[in-house]
């Protein structure tokens, strides 16, 4: 019974709604029936196996969410080991800056001293670019909102997504041509980024910083999309030195339709990439390649676009 069931569930026994405490429960039971020492057959050692997996998967919660909603069981990687403390191996970069922490509060006091001179003898308040304007490069960009939601185009999507913001993380919806961004897709996102905000933490306990942007389905984009999607779909794209690497939420198992495949998914999808699970692949060609007309798109792609669903 327990080699031949068709999910977890059924491996322990329990229904899927059961609890926690009745899953431990089917489990010991059946572990009672199948354990190598009190089953004789050749196979109780691959059955009890199995169980134990599934007891674990079914008894963690975080575990049985990605089970819910993707319908397999992803191996879990080890933690990534803690970064050395710089005051426990005498890290220099520490030493100086004890040693000139003293010299950089006068400084600062200084600093605002003057301004509030400048401010008292009536010459108003000091801009920024007085103290710093011999290392201004040209006009400076205004910064979009922390939450906002970039439109993503060819000439901006290396400031937004590309190498120059660092190693950073860019979660980019899909969106039909036709439709663009409504306020139900405003709405969705805002929801999700509080959910991101609240539960998704990297090992460190930290959480996961990202700019969330838009886009249509046009041109490359669309390629991007998995077997079986429908839009609005979520990729991600992770800036790096060499070539930007991308992720693309998985398709559930119930279809790329599902009611909830966002709201749940891009979560999950954005934890496993803050524990260094996700399976990032780069692009072939740059960002703004993305923004090309390929001559024959894939047919999955144009099945994608083919009907617009939401949640």
């Amino acid at each position: 019974r327990i080699l031949d069931a068709a999910d977890l569930y059924a491996v322990v026994g329990a229904p899927r709604s059961a609890d926690e405490n009745m899953i431990r429960a089917e489990f010991r039971r059946r572990a009672r029936e199948v354990h190598p020492d009190k089953n004789d057959s050749p196979w109780a050692s691959q059955a009890f196996q199995r169980l134990q997996k599934a007891s674990e998967v079914l008894t963690d919660a975080s575990a049985r969410r990605r089970y819910d909603f993707f319908g397999e069981d992803r191996p879990q990687l080890p933690c990534r080991p803690r970064a050395p403390n710089p005051q426990e191996v005498g890290d220099p970069g520490f030493i100086r800056l004890v040693l000139l922490g003293p010299l950089i509060a006068v400084m600062m006091m200084s600093l605002s001293s003057g301004v509030v001179s400048s401010i008292v003898n009536g010459k108003g308040p000091i801009d920024a670019s007085t103290f710093v304007g011999g290392f201004s490069s040209g006009p400076k960009q205004p910064r979009p909102p922390k939450d906002a939601l970039v439109q993503l185009t060819r000439s901006n999507v290396q400031a937004t997504c590309g190498a120059q913001r660092g190693r950073g993380l860019c979660v980019v919806l899909l969106t039909q041509p036709s439709a663009g961004v409504g306020k139900r897709e405003v709405d969705l996102v805002r929801k999700i980024q509080a959910d991101v905000a609240e539960d998704v933490r990297t090992p460190r306990g930290q959480p996961l910083a990202a700019t969330w942007a838009t886009v249509p389905a046009t041109a490359e984009w669309a390629s991007l999309l998995p077997p079986g999607a429908t839009l609005p779909w979520v990729v991600v794209i992770k800036a790096s030195s060499a070539k930007p690497r991308v992720v693309a939420l998985s398709v559930p198992k119930a279809g790329g339709r599902q009611k909830g495949r966002l709201s749940r998914g891009v979560p999950l999808l954005l934890q496993e990439i803050a524990s260094g699970e996700a399976h990032f692949v780069p692009l072939a060609k740059g960002l703004e390649a993305l923004f090309e007309r390929a001559p024959l798109p894939p047919a999955r792609a144009l099945s994608a676009l083919s009907c617009r669903t939401f949640e």
